[in-house]
This record gives structure tokens, sequence and C-alpha cells, in this order.
């Protein structure tokens, strides 16, 4: 664990949180600040790092796991975090530190990774992919002047090939594609008739287990879809994939109830923070009165900052 903020120690672990599309799960983080991640999205609540963030040990993320997974109630542990996870070159490592901990302790959940360089993810898992049971992947754009409008990456040579990546991932795990849905006042940018066409056609394509439609609540960059459209476009893609491989903002919201205990919820709340936006209503509903009360007072210290529409991050 490091030093962030005075008196809190950050932990590789951070939840529980519910999620309207996986259900209750822990966080671990396997990098730490600054930020470093493979793009520089356009909606992204945080501050651009200098890419340079700290790769944590496979030992580390097993010790704050082993202390924070007791007693909790949750469905997943989710590998996702302040970057991009398949920068740790110990990330085959840190998969089977968590399956030997669930092993360990009798534990009944399963392993979800977020990222968005699958590329770097097949480089980096190896035959540890197997552990894992669910691959988040982002895709929000598939032509090379709308992904450097939306994902800003470092090189769009990702893109060739991308179908083939997605497809080799699934030959090992479940496979969910989660994009984000956007426009700007000017811009429609992945919402264009011709780009969305082709961003649904490669869904299609790949045909993965999941598809997750979001849109970004929290930016104040770029405007979020209303449920409606939402809808509209999950529509399309469920005459293909059929409703129960897709998920959409603001349809399936139902999410479990996760309670927090008061002992360390601002510790809890700044871990949490420093990966997740969360809005009042959010911190409220997971953590109650109390969790509320506990960012109030970050708020009044200026440990968290409002990046808008009401929702919140840790401060750099």
């Amino acid at each position: 664990m490091v030093k962030h903020v005075k008196g809190t120690r950050l932990s590789t672990v951070y939840g529980p949180l519910p999620s309207w599309y996986l259900g209750s799960y822990l966080g671990i983080d396997p990098m730490m600040p600054p930020r470093r991640c493979y793009f520089n999205c356009i909606y992204c609540p945080y501050d651009e790092g200098e890419h340079r963030g700290r790769a944590i040990n496979a030992e580390v993320i097993r010790e704050d796991l082993i202390r924070h997974i007791k007693d909790l109630n949750v469905k997943f542990v989710l590998i996702d975090g302040i970057g991009e996870p398949s920068f740790n070159e110990e990330l085959a490592d840190i998969v089977e530190a968590i399956e030997r901990v669930k092993a360990e302790m009798g534990l009944r959940l399963s392993i979800a990774l977020r990222s968005c360089a699958p590329h770097l993810l097949l480089k980096r898992l190896g035959s540890a992919l197997r552990l894992v049971d669910l691959v988040i992947v982002k895709v929000d754009a598939v032509t090379d002047h709308v992904v450097s409008l939306i994902n800003d990456p470092p090189s769009l040579d990702y893109i060739r090939g991308q179908v083939d990546t997605l497809k080799a991932i699934k030959e090992h795990a479940k496979l969910a594609i989660k994009t984000m849905l956007l426009r700007t006042h000017e811009v429609p940018l992945n919402t264009d008739p011709i780009e969305l066409r082709k961003l649904l056609e490669l869904l299609v394509n790949v045909s993965p287990d999941l598809v997750i439609l979001d849109t970004p609540l929290w930016s104040a960059q770029v405007n979020a879809l209303d449920r409606g459209l939402l809808e509209e476009i999950g529509d399309i893609l469920a005459d293909h994939l059929g409703w129960d491989r897709v998920r959409v903002r603001g349809v399936h919201e139902e999410v479990e109830e996760v309670i927090w205990n008061a002992e360390g919820i601002e510790d809890r709340l700044i871990n949490i923070l420093l990966r997740v936006p969360l809005s009042r209503e959010a911190i409220r509903r997971i953590g109650g009165d109390i969790a509320l009360e506990t960012f109030n007072r970050l708020l009044l210290r200026s440990i968290v900052k409002e990046i808008g529409n009401g929702y919140f991050v840790l401060k750099n």
C-alpha cells in the first residue's frame, strides 16, 4: 500500500460496490497512481496522468484481498482501477494469486477483468486467461477518425485485427464488450449513423457473451444519451444477439444491495473515489447516511472534487 491522502493508506482492493451489469463486486487495482492508461478518453473522469503508474506485486494484492474479502457477500472480484491492468507485467501472477485466495478461503466468486487493450491482455495473461471468468473490453468506435476523437490512443494499429483479438479471448473466457455511446453539441461521434452501423456490425461479428451499452453521465465534456435512444440501440443488438446478452444503462438498473459497516468508512470512500466516480445519491445508496456524512467531510477538506453533473472523484 502507498501513502496518498494524509492519514490514509491506499489499498489495492476497493469496494464492495454494486454494478448494474455485473452484480456486487470487490475491485482489485493492479496499478497505483499516477494513472497509466492505453487511452486518454474524452469522457474519462480522471485527469490525464503521467503515464507511469506503479505496477503492484501479486503478493501485495493477495494480502490486501485476504484482509478485505472476509464476510463480504460479493459475486465478483473485478480487476480494474486507476489505469490499464495489462500494463502490469505480473497480471498472470495476480490472477493466479486471486484463484489461490478463493481456494484457501473456500470462496465461491468469479474473477472479472476490464481492459481497453486486448492485445496487451493476451500477451500478459497467457494460460492464466483460463482462470478469468469474464473479460470486459472497451470498444467505443471502429473507424480511425472516431477512435482518435473519443479514445485518443497512442497508436491506431490495434484496430487492425481487433476482431481476431477479441475472438481469441473468447476461446478461453467469456467476453463482454463495453461501449460508451456519446455525442457533443457539434459532433455525433459514435452515434453518427454510419459509425454506429459499423460499430454494431463489429459487435454482431464478434458475438460476445455480453454487450454493455453505457453513456457517461458524469462527463462535462460530452453529452450522455437518453434512455430511449440507448434502448433503441439495444433493441437492434438484441435482434441479433438476444436480450439475454445485452445490458443497457437505464434499462437494466436493478442492483444488489451492498452493505457497508461504519468501520474504516473514510478509507473505503477514498479508495473507491480514486477509481470510480460517484454521485451523492450513489454514496447514500451503497453506504447509507454515515457514508454521505463522511463524504461531505471529505468535500469540506478538499479531498474530493466535482467533475460534472453531480459526480465526484478523488483529487490528484
